[in-house]
């Protein structure tokens, strides 16, 4: 039997799409997921945009699409962006046309993921949005064993019960995550999904 098979998932909704939108809290494996659908299944990454100076070894229009602020509020008031969101310092966005691109994977928070609902079918946006869930004693033992300090993993997670609340029932397909489950098994069975009527 294919290990693909043995996952826990809900569909909430039947719809069928292209670019792969991935959300969940901190531990949940968005991260890893999708660098597995870009790297074993030949899906492109969605490069988005920040106003943020590149850290070492970034590459723009790679790693993201680096813009002053002036530029980045230019683009936003012309309407290019999806979604977008200003935190801190500096602001963040993804560009519309990405999300008419064919396999394609993204991850969002859950403002960016309520946006993005709110206007696909308007903008003929072809989406499967994805909620990696768990509970939070498997996330926060994921988040321990890479390196984080158990109190702030408590806090960040506690942030993350307020942010992500309801945002499962917005996605189109929840992933029920156990210990036994593998980032490679979900890559695999989005891309199967996202591919499935090519």
């Amino acid at each position: 039997m294919e290990p693909v098979r043995l996952l826990k998932y809900i569909l909430v909704k039947e719809r069928e799409g292209e670019m792969v939108i991935l959300t969940g809290k901190s531990g949940a494996g968005k991260t890893t997921v999708a660098k597995l659908l870009e790297e074993e299944h030949g899906f492109k990454r969605a490069v988005t945009c920040t106003t943020r100076p590149p850290r070492e070894g970034e590459i723009d229009g790679v790693d993201y699409h680096f813009l002053s602020q002036e530029q980045f509020d230019e683009m936003e008031e012309k309407g290019m962006f999806a979604e977008s969101a200003h935190t801190g310092l500096y602001s963040y966005g993804s560009l519309k046309e990405s999300y008419l691109e064919d396999d394609s994977v993204i991850v969002l928070d859950p403002d960016g993921v309520r946006h993005v609902q709110e206007c696909r079918d308007k903008e003929g946006y072809r989406v499967l949005t994805v909620y990696l869930g768990g509970d939070n004693k498997l996330l926060k033992n994921r988040l321990i064993k890479r390196g984080d300090d158990s109190e702030k993993v408590s806090k960040r997670l506690a942030e993350d019960d307020a942010r992500f609340e309801g945002i499962e029932e917005l996605c189109d397909l929840q992933f029920l995550q156990t210990e036994e489950m593998k980032a490679g098994q979900i890559a695999l069975f989005l891309s199967e999904m996202a591919k499935a009527d090519e």
